[in-house]
């Protein structure tokens, strides 16, 4: 419940400073850079959670075939230790348990990228009136070569 508060909150902030209306001139300076986080944080909260959730259920799978009594009854018929079928049966489980730990991480890190590509994205500037122009430019001929001349406005 505390997450969704959380993101409502963050959302109406973030679109209050979407929505601040002034007579300054301002722009966002980092917009491509937040779009491009917002973009990134998304794909891999996406792609990292559905993954590594997948990769997590097939090893959790495999841990759960070799912990019932027939398949471990017939491991061991067959020949194989039951030493080196329990280890191989933690095997399992240890992998899927970093699978969920990497999902979870995945989720964490997408979502940090997603909300500093908003925040990114919000941060507005003003404009500053002090902008560098280029006023002219000419070129004279001479024995030597030229001469060139370029005027600046501040």
């Amino acid at each position: 419940m505390k997450k969704i508060c959380l993101f409502f909150i963050i959302f109406a902030f973030s679109f209050q400073l979407f929505a601040e209306e002034s007579t300054v001139e301002t722009y966002h300076p980092h917009l491509k850079a937040g779009i491009s986080l917002i973009i990134v944080g998304a794909a891999v909260t996406a792609g990292g959670i559905a993954g590594f959730h997948i990769a997590s259920d097939k090893e959790f799978d495999k841990y759960k075939k070799m912990k019932d009594y027939d398949n471990a009854f017939e491991a061991v018929t067959q020949g194989e230790k039951e030493s080196e079928y329990l280890n191989r049966a933690k095997n399992y489980r240890k992998k899927a348990n970093t699978y969920r730990s990497l999902e979870i991480a995945a989720g964490v890190i997408g979502g940090e990228l997603f909300l500093t590509g908003i925040i990114l994205a919000a941060i507005k500037e003003k404009k500053t009136e002090k902008d560098v122009t280029l006023t002219n430019i000419s070129a004279a001929p001479s024995r030597d070569g030229f001469y060139a001349s370029v005027g600046f406005e501040f």
